[in-house]
């Protein structure tokens, strides 16, 4: 049984403990041996030695030349009865030895007890040392609590700061809202405004622009569910693990509206290879089919689901999303100007405050971002 596990014992002063008392032979020579010592002269059961014929355990410390008082890693005691009358003797465990700030009551009255088989002076030594050892502990104990408080103050104190500086940088106009999502429905206005010509085309593209529709809508409600979440970062690790999905999760939903716009656009105009090029990296990742999106939006509203054990199973997609669509070979085709100017031209028809080639910018900002962010090592 391991005596050192009490709500006021620390390996530090069971260390301090066990420290002063293998130091008792050398401060007491003549009263206090080594346990070495005293079964070098103990002798046989007709030994005139008070340990004579005692077998002593291998935790004892040292003990009382001449009387059987022995010093252990766990304990002292005086040792009246032998087996099977030893949970008799009067013993106390280093565990026992303080209440609080000061020594116990049953240390006390043990140490009054010991008076009555050795040394007083040695005993009254023992007793205020054991004193001074918790005095000490105590000193150091509070300087450190104090410290920790420091630091955890410190510590929350530029957390908060942190969070501040994110929130104000995901949302400058500070309603609350995160500003990627405050532009809503501008792909399902300009669906509507030529939904008779894409009918003429194929009606099943306007079932399929629903789903891309409300795909966008369960990706624009989860970002400001992850933007909420920012203000209930625990600590620096989870904030900067949050804000690396949100940017990554906010590059993904850029990327899927710019190439929604650009699928629309191609189909009105009749740049059906384009359309196409589109239209198969969504069904590729299953855009009109999958429920992960609103798997996720279920799970980030849920309490019982933290925020933090979902990014890996959210970064997968994510990163599916990204991959597929951040290389898409027509944005790099010399055709892509017209294109760029055709969509431009379809948001003011519809009043849209998207600025096209600021989307763009955006997602190539961060693609930048992405690859300075994974060389770094390497340059490092």
């Amino acid at each position: 049984m391991n005596h050192f596990k009490g709500i006021n014992m620390d390996l530090k002063l069971k260390k301090d403990i066990l420290n002063f008392v293998k130091s008792l032979p050398n401060k007491f020579p003549e009263l206090i041996h080594t346990i070495k010592q005293i079964e070098e002269n103990k002798g046989g059961f007709f030994s005139r030695n008070p340990y004579g014929g005692w077998i002593l355990n291998g935790k004892n410390i040292c003990g009382y030349r001449n009387h059987r008082v022995l010093f252990s890693e766990d304990n002292i005691e005086i040792i009246n009865h032998s087996y099977p009358d030893s949970y008799k003797n009067p013993k106390i465990y280093y565990l026992d030895l303080y209440s609080k700030n000061s020594l116990s009551k049953k240390s006390i009255k043990f140490f009054e007890e010991l008076r009555k088989y050795v040394d007083k002076d040695s005993v009254n030594f023992i007793e205020n040392k054991f004193q001074e050892i918790l005095k000490e502990w105590l000193e150091e104990k509070i300087k450190n609590e104090e410290e920790i408080k420091k630091i955890e103050k410190e510590r929350i104190l530029k957390l908060r700061e942190n969070i501040k500086s994110n929130l104000d940088f995901f949302d400058k106009d500070g309603n609350g809202k995160l500003d990627t999502i405050q532009i809503k429905d501008d792909f399902e206005r300009l669906v509507k405004k030529h939904q008779k010509t894409i009918i003429d085309i194929d009606i099943n593209y306007i079932q399929n622009f629903v789903k891309i529709s409300n795909y966008q809508k369960l990706k624009r409600d989860n970002l400001q569910l992850i933007f909420e979440s920012i203000s209930k970062s625990k600590n620096q690790e989870n904030l900067n693990e949050l804000i690396e999905l949100l940017k990554e999760r906010i590059h993904s939903y850029e990327l899927l509206v710019f190439h929604s716009l650009s699928m629309v656009t191609c189909l009105v105009e009749n740049d059906m290879f384009t359309f196409y090029e589109i239209y198969e990296s969504l069904d590729k990742l299953k855009i009109f089919k999958s429920d992960h999106e609103r798997e996720v939006s279920e799970k980030l509203t849920n309490i019982e689901f933290g925020i933090y054990d979902l990014m890996y199973s959210i970064r997968s997609m994510e990163k599916s999303i990204i991959n597929e669509l951040g290389h898409l070979s027509y944005v790099t085709q010399h055709s892509f100007k017209n294109l760029s100017d055709s969509v431009s031209k379809e948001l003011i028809s519809i009043n849209s405050s998207i600025k096209f080639n600021n989307l763009l910018t955006g997602i190539q900002t961060y693609q930048t971002y992405k690859v300075n962010q994974n060389t770094k090592p390497l340059r490092g």
